[in-house]
């Protein structure tokens, strides 16, 4: 009987325990949520400062952070896409086609003509021109240098067209390929574009001036550098649309042959040559004659009447010795002074 008082007692003083702790426990939850009501009730008015400044920092991190993932990831892509690119037949590839020719043609101002002609059929036009010589002076040869932007899927026609009609004397072709580069500039503008995107929500839901005018400047920024790589990215599309064309173009009355594998053939051109250049000779020597003979008239007309008098004078010297000699008589080409009655006699 004492033995079930004592486990009685112990079971009492136990749960008289575990009831103090527990009213213990709801006391001091009660008494920290009636704090933080207070601390609420008495901070009213700063708690919209704290929470928006929290909202901008927030956003800012989160803002800052999407960006160095959205370059991450467009950087992977951009190595990827390009790999992918190199591995198939070329489709996605941004290639810049630029070509150099140098030809030569006897009928030159119909070439210039029909080239220029093809130009515009093809959808291009001329980025930049160069002309040398007049069709007056015939005997040099005339000279053009063009630059010509011409779509891609017409340039292999253009180029046929050009090594049809003329003497193509050195071709040189470039090809860059800008498919890394263009899907780099690509994808930092996408970033800057969602950043850009995501601020201006954050400025639609400011309410203090100073994150106004902070957000403001931010999207200044990103407008200035978005436009840089539209830019950019506009400049490359052009460049691989229309590819550049550069010719130099000679006239010339004999072509230059493309292949000499005979000794007749190199003499025959060597000939053919020569004779040109001795009518070239020939043409200027005229030219310069005719083009001077008016101002050396003068000195011309000059030293001849001078001449003609040094030859009578001497003419007249060796009559005068001759007639010494056989003691004749000489006459004096100059007239003696007419004697006149009055004038006395000489002895």
């Amino acid at each position: 009987m004492k033995k079930f008082l004592n486990i009685a007692l112990l079971l009492f003083l136990l749960i008289a325990n575990l009831s103090a702790c527990g009213s213990t426990a709801s006391t001091s939850a009660s008494d920290k949520n009636v704090s933080e009501e207070t601390f609420l009730e008495k901070n009213t008015d700063a708690a919209p400062v704290a929470i928006s400044a929290m909202t901008a920092k927030t956003a800012s991190d989160n803002s800052d952070m999407t960006m160095e993932s959205d370059q991450k990831i467009s950087d992977g892509l951009t190595m990827q896409d390009g790999t992918d690119d190199l591995k198939t037949s070329g489709t996605r590839r941004k290639l810049i086609r630029n070509v150099s020719l140098d030809v030569e043609t006897k009928d030159y101002d119909n070439f210039l003509h029909n080239l220029q002609q093809q130009v515009s059929t093809m959808g291009g036009y001329v980025e930049s021109s160069e002309l040398h010589g007049t069709k007056n002076l015939e005997q040099h040869n005339r000279s053009a240098s063009f630059t010509f932007r011409l779509p891609k899927a017409s340039v292999d026609d253009f180029l046929n067209f050009t090594e049809g009609n003329a003497n193509l004397l050195h071709k040189y072709e470039n090809t860059r390929d800008i498919t890394l580069q263009y899907a780099d500039t690509e994808g930092r503008k996408k970033a800057l574009q969602i950043e850009y995107d995501r601020l201006l929500e954050l400025l639609a839901k400011a309410e203090s001036v100073e994150a106004i005018i902070t957000l403001e400047s931010r999207l200044s920024d990103l407008r200035y550098q978005l436009d840089s790589f539209e830019s950019d990215l506009r400049r490359y599309d052009n460049e691989v649309d229309y590819s550049s064309i550069s010719m130099n173009i000679k006239e010339c009355r004999v072509l230059t042959p493309q292949k000499q594998d005979s000794f007749w053939s190199k003499v025959s051109s060597g000939i053919a040559e020569n004779l040109n250049n001795l009518s070239l000779c020939f043409i200027d020597f005229l030219i310069w004659l005719f083009s001077t003979l008016p101002v050396l008239a003068i000195p011309a007309l000059v030293i001849y009447f001078l001449l003609r008098l040094i030859l009578k004078i001497r003419k007249n010297r060796k009559m005068r010795k001759d007639a010494i000699k056989k003691g004749t008589p000489v006459k004096d080409s100059i007239p003696k002074e007419t004697i006149t009655p009055d004038s006395p006699k000489q002895e």
